[in-house]
């Protein structure tokens, strides 16, 4: 079980609420219309025994402390985009994902 602070309050996130995982993230239900893509760090046990793998999580982890906060603003309403971030820590200092709104239809991986 994994716990984010998002908003100021810690919200707990584990496989009842997985909605789906690729290499880099997890996106979770938050169950209020949103969801979070949280992004699997270095220690995460798909990376266990894999140094080239938890080097690129940590290096990927590094770049979105940066990149995230600079995300425009302002783009249609059919892009979705993040509202609000998610930290590792209760500080705010770590990023550790973003909270967006829920979608529905067809995965996309179903699509070809």
């Amino acid at each position: 079980m994994t716990t984010v602070t998002l908003g100021g309050k810690a919200v707990r996130l584990g496989p009842a609420t997985l909605l789906g995982q690729g290499g880099e993230a997890e996106v979770h239900d938050l169950c209020d219309g949103t969801v979070l893509k949280w992004w699997k760090p270095a220690d995460h046990p798909d990376f266990a025994g894999d140094p080239q793998a938890q080097a690129m999580a940590q290096a990927r982890l590094d770049e979105r402390q940066h990149k995230l906060p600079a995300f425009p603003a302002g783009l249609p309403p059919q892009v979705v985009t993040p509202c609000e971030l998610a930290f590792a820590d209760k500080a705010g200092r770590k990023l550790a994902g973003y909270r967006m709104r829920k979608v529905s239809g067809v995965p996309m991986h179903h699509l070809g």
